[in-house]
């Protein structure tokens, strides 16, 4: 008996895929009601097949503080952890999370003098354990936000607005680090 074709199990991989569905995650409209309406977040997958109920998402925490940092020697900058929450997710998901939640941070970075480099893999979450997570462990990279903002250069005196997510499940002594590009910790968030 012959394999099949190299090409026909690209097809096959891709038809799969598109079968299982992926895990992007639409961007909620804001209620209008007062007083309530829909809670912020999003859901990483879609149901399966049966109607599987959601998970409830976790509340927001508000951190609000913010660094002043030096990545290099030419460029400065404001660097803040607005607040995280953890992520709802729909049980019988495609990608579900491998360290218990999909937490997203919400994250401001406002170049003051320079081009100020931004990498969501500048983030890295220290656990009380000592394990380091970025946003390309765990299943982390099948989730995507609207709100979150690619790699790139923010020019001076202006502002990014981004979120993070990361497959992990918050425990006290749990710590946000912003690295430079040489990989330095130059902001620590205790969370």
């Amino acid at each position: 008996m012959r394999p099949y074709p190299p090409r026909l199990g690209v097809i096959a991989l891709a038809a799969a895929l598109a079968l299982t569905g992926t895990a992007c995650v639409p961007k909620k409209k804001k209620s209008r009601k007062r007083g309530g309406g829909a809670a912020a977040g999003a859901s990483p997958s879609r149901p399966a097949a049966g109607g599987a109920r959601a998970m409830a998402a976790g509340p927001v925490t508000k951190v609000g503080k913010a660094f002043v940092i030096k990545p290099d020697s030419t460029s400065k900058a404001v660097v803040s952890l607005d607040s995280y929450r953890t992520l709802p997710v729909r049980s019988g998901t495609a990608f579900p999370p491998e360290n218990g939640a999909f937490t997203v941070f919400s994250i401001r970075i406002k170049a003051l003098r320079g081009t100020v480099h931004y990498n969501p893999l500048y983030l890295k979450l220290r656990t009380p354990d000592g394990t380091v997570l970025d946003s390309t462990d765990g299943n982390a990279p099948f989730v995507r936000l609207a709100s979150e903002a690619a790699p790139g250069d923010i020019p001076q005196g202006r502002l990014i607005s981004t979120a993070v997510v990361l497959d992990a499940r918050m425990r006290p002594g749990t710590r946000l680090h912003y690295t430079s590009v040489l990989r330095q910790v130059v902001a620590t968030w205790r969370l």
